[in-house]
């Protein structure tokens, strides 16, 4: 397990003891916006309010890679299936694409935005279960989509409810795709066919904060700012 705080540093936990195994304590320069492990779970990816994304090694402790280049927060970064590469989502409105070996970037692309006079921020991306070449990203908009590595856009997610979607999470077997909203409300997308399935409507008070999904079971949490977690089925 791997948690982060606002003041920029990381810790990695042995879940069975509960025993903290590594601190990065200068990880990064801002709050930590999201965590996630390689594969093979040597190395800790990291993004940060600082505007980078950085990969940490468990043996050395040390930071071993940066991905500067955004201009603004960077909310999520994930590495690809097959971990050649590292995304990463930005509030600069951008998606990047990293070399993971060189951290050089490969491609940046603009999710489709609506006709506003800001960026609308990226808040987050993820690769596909199973795919190699697709990445589901989310932007604070009333969709999210399924694009290709290069930035096409394969599927569109649409709530047809003008309701700002504030996250995704994906089924672990990359079937099911849920958005949560700042209604309170979750919908639960086939990725096959871009249609809604489910639908929770005001499942919580508040904007929904975090979405998990089960890794074996059909089974999902989610928990808000009204201070409750609710636990479904979809």
């Amino acid at each position: 397990l791997a948690t982060g705080d606002q003041k920029g540093r990381i810790k990695v936990w042995r879940i069975k003891t509960g025993k903290c195994l590594r601190k990065f304590d200068g990880a990064h320069t801002g709050g930590i916006t999201s965590l996630s492990f390689s594969r093979d779970a040597t190395q800790v990816l990291s993004s940060s309010f600082d505007t980078t994304a950085r990969v940490h090694g468990l043996k050395s402790g040390r930071s071993i890679k940066e991905f500067r280049g955004h201009s603004s927060y960077v909310n999520c970064a994930r590495f690809t299936v097959d971990a050649q590469f590292v995304v990463t989502a930005s509030s600069d409105g951008t998606v990047k694409v990293w070399d993971s070996k060189t951290a050089d970037c490969a491609r940046t692309f603009r999710p489709p935005q609506p006709n506003t006079a800001t960026e609308v921020a990226v808040l987050s991306v993820a690769p596909l279960p199973g795919e190699t070449e697709q990445l589901v990203v989310c932007c604070r908009t009333a969709a999210a989509y399924l694009t290709t590595i290069r930035g096409d856009v394969v599927k569109t997610f649409d709530t047809e409810a003008n309701d700002t979607v504030v996250g995704a999470e994906i089924s672990p077997r990359g079937d099911l795709l849920y958005l949560r909203s700042e209604r309170g409300t979750v919908y639960c997308f086939s990725v096959k066919t871009a249609e809604i399935v489910h639908k929770i409507d005001q499942a919580h008070q508040q904007e929904v904060l975090v979405l998990a999904h089960h890794p074996h079971q059909s089974l999902v949490a989610s928990g808000s700012g009204d201070s409750g977690i609710t636990l479904w089925s979809p």
